[in-house]
């Protein structure tokens, strides 16, 4: 399995839900779980996401 990186961009509490909308459609549609990726990036928001996600958070 090739490694997957995973990066989110900014936009306060609306780019949270946003993210958090996506990656959970993403989990439903293909069975990816964004807590395996290789690496992720975060800005703003997307940090806030990113953080939570290596905290195992979901």
């Amino acid at each position: 399995m090739p490694s997957i990186g995973l990066v989110l961009g900014a936009g306060g509490v609306v780019g949270s839900a946003w993210h958090a909308g996506v990656l959970a459609a993403l989990e439903t549609a293909t069975g990816w779980d964004a807590r395996d990726a290789a690496v992720v990036v975060g800005t703003s928001a997307g940090s806030v996401v990113t953080a939570s996600l290596r905290a195992g958070l979901s």
